[in-house]
């Protein structure tokens, strides 16, 4: 089941909608972020009052990020018109488990959404009607998935797939996802970087900050390294210190910034995916004029190959990369390995 999720994944890689979003028949779906101190309970029995006044019925999808099957859920509710015929009476609420850590495990008696996507569909006064997982709707098939969020908005428990016992139409079912994916993905820039503000000077030094947005075609997780200017970039540097920070806007993403020479910064990114990096500051001058950025191959710490966390969000955009936090930091010569799969020099005067 690994490959079909993933496929999906790579099928389905799009930022999440802030406000309320439709198709001309469809249902409507509705990020709950936080707003300032407002409970999510209230933030919920708002949505309830006006669900009921649609005469519609409200189904809670908890989500994060990083959720492969969640991702493919909301792209079929907000793209497929199978889909959006079969859930025209209901009111989907996306709530990212990450951002509302806590509340969002408690919002529900008996329902802890460990495994994602867990919808959870209510009554006309805000009581649970019946929890599934989003991998019990039958996520490689549109029909099976419309009739399944149906089934879910009448408050009936979904039926079987109908390729989960024919072979040959889950492996169309595969292909026809794959070829989608590489449709959608076939015009992306792997490496962009902005210069904010006026361009400095040639042959004079400055201080500025770039936005990069990095895409990863393929359907392999990958290492991004972003050197320094003026430092090359090689593939055994020479280290005095690291240090691993997060990122105040997310609760998982994080970067490593390594010292030495050259000095740079390694972060993840999931296959399929982006990351939006903005206000990365860099010093430009006499002999620093381009940023190199490296797409590995291998990245191994002490000879050994350096592991990804399970929870890599497929779409990250930071809008300001100076705010984080740092994690830990330690003074040491780690003996790095950098393979280069794809190397990039951007000029930046």
């Amino acid at each position: 089941m690994r490959f079909s999720v993933f496929t999906l994944v790579m099928t389905f890689l799009l930022v999440p909608s802030t406000g309320f979003a439709s198709g001309k028949d469809g249902a409507w779906s509705k990020w709950l972020h936080r707003q300032g101190n407002t409970p999510l309970t209230q933030l919920l029995q708002q949505e309830v009052r006006a669900a009921k006044k649609a005469g519609q019925t409200i189904v809670v999808m908890f989500t994060a990020d990083w959720c492969a099957p969640c991702k493919a859920v909301k792209e079929m509710l907000e793209g497929s018109k199978q889909v959006q015929a079969a859930t025209r009476k209901g009111r989907f609420l996306y709530i990212d488990v990450d951002e509302w850590r806590g509340p969002a495990h408690r919002l529900f008696p008996g329902v802890n959404p460990q495994k994602l996507p867990t919808l959870v569909s209510l009554d006309p006064k805000g009581t649970q009607l019946l929890a599934v997982r989003g991998t019990d709707l039958g996520l490689l098939s549109e029909e099976d998935t419309g009739k399944n969020l149906k089934r879910l908005i009448a408050g009936l428990s979904p039926q079987e797939a109908s390729y989960s016992k024919n072979s040959a139409k889950r492996t169309e079912l595969i292909r026809a996802s794959a070829k989608k994916s590489r449709e959608l993905t076939k015009d992306w820039e792997p490496i962009k970087v902005t210069v904010n503000g006026r361009k400095p000077k040639k042959g004079k030094w400055a201080d500025i900050t770039v936005n990069i947005s990095v895409r990863n075609k393929d359907s392999r997780r990958k290492w991004v390294v972003i050197g320094t200017p003026g430092q090359p970039l090689g593939e055994a540097p020479q280290l005095e210190s690291w240090t691993i920070k997060r990122f105040n806007e997310h609760v998982r993403a994080y970067m490593v910034e390594y010292v030495g020479y050259p000095s740079f910064t390694v972060l993840p990114i999931a296959g399929g995916g982006g990351l939006d990096l903005n206000q990365w500051p860099v010093r430009v001058g006499p002999g620093a004029e381009s940023l190199e950025i490296w797409e590995l191959k291998q990245f191994n710490v002490d000879g050994q190959k350096r592991q990804f966390d399970k929870k890599v969000p497929y779409m990250f955009e930071v809008k300001d990369v100076r705010d984080t936090t740092v994690f830990s930091s330690e003074e040491g010569q780690p003996q790095l390995d950098i393979l280069p799969g794809k190397k990039h020099l951007i000029p930046l005067l």
